[in-house]
Formats: C-alpha cells, sequence, structure tokens
C-alpha cells in the first residue's frame, strides 16, 4: 500500500529546484513502497476535504498531511482527520512550516490535534525565531528550496522508519 502526501505547495514541492530534489520525490527514491502527492498551490484545509474521495480511492496506508498558511480551519482538520481515521488510514499530520509569527496560531491548532501522529517541522526548519533558516528558504520566506526539501525529507525518514520498507 502506498504513503501519501497531501497539502500546498510545500507539499507539492514548489521552489525546491527541480522535481528530483522535492521531499517527497527524496522519499520515493530511498524506498521500495509507493508515495503519492496529491497537492497543489493555494491548497487549504478545505480544499483537503474535497480531495478525500480521491484520496480515499488510492487507499494509502498512511496519509501526511501539511496544509500550510493558506487556511487552516480546526472542523475541517478534524474531519480530514475522522475520515481518514475510519477508512483505517494511519495520520500524519505536520506543522505548518516557519514564515513568521501567522502560523503561531495555526500550528497551535494542529499541535491541539488528537489520535494523529505529529510531525513538527519547527526544530529543523526554525531560525531561532518564527522564520525559516536562510539556508533553507527560497527567498520568498515561506517556500523551500532543495536544501530545506532535504532536511525535511531527513526528518521524515526518521519519522517513517517503522512505515516504510527503505533501500540500503
Amino acid at each position: 500500500l502506498p504513503i501519501l502526501f497531501t497539502g500546498d505547495s510545500n507539499t507539492q514541492g514548489a521552489f525546491a529546484g527541480s522535481a528530483s530534489h522535492r521531499y517527497g520525490s527524496l522519499i520515493s527514491a530511498s524506498t521500495t513502497d509507493r508515495v503519492i502527492i496529491v497537492a497543489g498551490a493555494g491548497n487549504a484545509s478545505n480544499d483537503i476535504v474535497n480531495l478525500l474521495p480521491e484520496i480515499l480511492l488510492i487507499n494509502p496506508v498512511a496519509v501526511m498531511v501539511n496544509i500550510g498558511t493558506n487556511g487552516v480551519n480546526s472542523g475541517d482538520i478534524n474531519t480530514i482527520i475522522s475520515t481518514l481515521k475510519n477508512a483505517g488510514i494511519k495520520v500524519y499530520l505536520s506543522t505548518i512550516f516557519p514564515n513568521g509569527s501567522g502560523v503561531v496560531s495555526n500550528n497551535s491548532i494542529i499541535r491541539a490535534k488528537t489520535g494523529v501522529e505529529l510531525i513538527d517541522f519547527d526544530a529543523t526548519l526554525l531560525n531561532g525565531g518564527l522564520v525559516l533558516w536562510p539556508g533553507y528558504n527560497s527567498g520568498d520566506n515561506v517556500h523551500l528550496n532543495a536544501a530545506g526539501n532535504a532536511a525535511v525529507y531527513n526528518q521524515l525518514i526518521t519519522e517513517f522508519t517503522n512505515l516504510l520498507k527503505f533501500i540500503p
């Protein structure tokens, strides 16, 4: 069964430089399991709710949800979590990549959710404050460059050690 990543432009790997530098692509190249990305620029939590029928048809073993700064609605997140869990899918909910004070309240909503595996990117991506570490910043203070995608990949292979079969 595949693992699926859903979310916004950062989930899609915008600004990574090339498709091979996207964290989803890096994970896909490191495992014998299928990795599917269902994401799009500007996707908010309501867009993920609308994608749930498609996601359920894929029947992934796990889904990582990275909603981003485009709109986090607690009710939508509850719908996403309950729909996936009711289908027997393991849910990973990630914090929004740091890009200033605007993510603090949204990340508080995400961190408060129960019954999911939380993937907190702050330790990996923060520059000691509320913004991306400059070495990971694509230049717009929102999207990750290739090095930032590599950092997320390194964190995720640790998070997914027991989920995926990695190529030695």
